[in-house]
């Protein structure tokens, strides 16, 4: 009898404990499905909010705003990670940073500038929010099970990779407002830190995930834009991994094309014009080889710029005795103007456009601001065709072939920046969006030469516009 009882009551107890695991594991599903759909929507949303991007530094984007204690600079050297936070696969992991002051102290302000790489079975850039406490939450998406390492780097502290250029940095540049000579900053050479997080390497493994998660989550994706309340028109939201030399999107460009709809255009007609800066020339470069540009469209055309469209010699654009004045911002726009009311650019006709790398190296955010509302009010007033707004990429570990005095401002901070502003307006004016920061700022490889790309990074939003187009 007294056997029996043992028997009974070890079961029980086995009974229980199990019950009270498969109750525990269900907690931790739901709770990680409930931060997947937080953390998805903050993720997406990040591209457009430039005012919390910039934040508690606006008060320091100013050249000669009063500088910050030296003493609260970060080094990168000391400082380190405080959490790391890891899912299994196909949900968002976080990793927490500590910046450490040059007096080895916690710091509890924010105003750093880190740059999170994930490497590993996929690779990917993490998204990193200032709490404005001295910690940096680091989140991205690893979808392929196994072991990652992270590569962390602190660009720049104390608000320094927003700075604005000097007030007449324009004028002591080139026509197009730089290749100012060496020496044009003064002893303010030194924002650039470029330093790696203290410490030892930082591995860490993460796990399968079932498939029945799976479905949830790729459910709530294809809902998300909706759930998220994003009123974007996208072509490529840019988030996902690489994995080699292949782009796996987070969400298929399929999904995307198919919530805009039918683009309504007729196979052979109109011209898809190319307008920007050396970038989307090697984008439209790429296009060129597509049906794109002899069977969607009758044919492709592309206006090269800097700053102002460029009509002389490189040598002589380049020659800072044409410089000496501010920026012309209503000539920016009546070049535009000028290009979309062609007698060919109509209802049939689309308009890719960017402006970014030339106007990070000289214009202060202001201006930028107005330069992109200005394109909106000429788009609006002569444009009757298709606009696609394409954003500036990523520049990576701005390599020293890259850096020098006057290419101070193009930072990646500054690219964030002026990248959510357009993003934004050009959201709210009803444009269609080429968001391929995300994707090159994924990319293991980096750029060419700090600027530019191999052209496969951008297949993807190659064939996102061939597709929408084809509708």
């Amino acid at each position: 009898m007294t056997t029996l009882f043992i028997l009974i009551f070890i079961s029980f107890i086995t009974c229980f404990d199990a019950e009270k695991h498969f109750k525990n594991e269900r907690l931790s599903y739901r709770k990680n499905v409930i931060d997947f759909k937080f953390a998805w929507c903050q993720m997406r949303m990040h591209r457009y909010e430039w005012k919390n991007l910039i934040g508690h530094c606006l008060t320091q984007v100013s050249w000669d705003a009063k500088p910050l204690d030296k003493k609260l600079q970060t080094r990168a050297s000391k400082s380190y990670v405080k959490q790391l936070d890891i899912k299994p696969a196909g949900f968002f992991s976080k990793i927490y940073i500590q910046s450490v002051s040059v007096k080895n102290e916690n710091k509890t302000i924010g105003g750093d500038s880190w740059r999170v790489d994930i490497r590993g079975p996929s690779n990917m850039a993490a998204t990193v929010y200032d709490k404005n406490n001295g910690v940096y939450e680091a989140v991205f998406l690893p979808e392929e099970p196994g072991l990652y390492r992270a590569e962390i780097t602190l660009d720049y502290s104390l608000c320094k990779g927003f700075k604005d250029p000097p007030v007449d940095w324009f004028m002591r540049g080139c026509r197009h407002g730089s290749f100012q000579p060496h020496g044009s900053l003064g002893n303010r050479t030194h924002d650039f830190l470029q330093g790696r997080l203290g410490g030892e390497q930082i591995t860490f493994t993460v796990p399968s995930s079932s498939t029945i998660i799976a479905k949830e989550i790729n459910a709530f994706k294809k809902v998300s834009q909706t759930a998220c309340k994003e009123k974007c028109n996208l072509l490529v939201d840019g988030y996902g991994s690489w994995i080699g030399e292949q782009w796996r999107p987070y969400q298929t460009g399929r999904c995307f094309t198919a919530s805009l709809g039918r683009s309504g255009h007729q196979q052979g007609r109109g011209i898809l014009w190319v307008y920007g800066d050396s970038l989307n020339r090697y984008f439209y470069e790429s296009l060129l080889k597509r049906p794109l540009c002899w069977q969607v469209f009758r044919a492709c055309y592309h206006t090269m710029l800097w700053v102002y469209v460029l009509t002389q010699s490189a040598k002589e654009e380049m020659n800072l005795m044409f410089g000496r004045k501010p920026i012309n911002i209503p000539r920016i726009l009546y070049e535009l103007q000028n290009v979309v009311t062609r007698s060919d650019m109509d209802q049939d006709s689309a308009l890719i456009l960017n402006a970014g790398v030339h106007l990070l190296k000289s214009a202060s955010f202001y201006n930028y601001q107005k330069v992109i509302n200005g394109f909106i009010s000429v788009l609006k007033r002569y444009y009757r065709g298709t606009v696609i707004w394409k954003s500036t990429t990523a520049i990576h570990d701005q390599r020293e072939l890259y850096s020098g005095c006057f290419r101070r401002f193009h930072s990646d901070q500054r690219i964030q920046l002026f990248n959510a502003y357009a993003n934004w307006a050009m959201c709210k004016a009803g444009f269609l969006v080429l968001d391929v920061y995300p994707v090159s700022s994924s990319y293991p490889k980096g750029t060419l030469d700090g600027v530019h790309f191999n052209e496969l990074v951008f297949y993807p939003a190659a064939e996102a516009v061939e597709r929408f187009f084809q509708t």
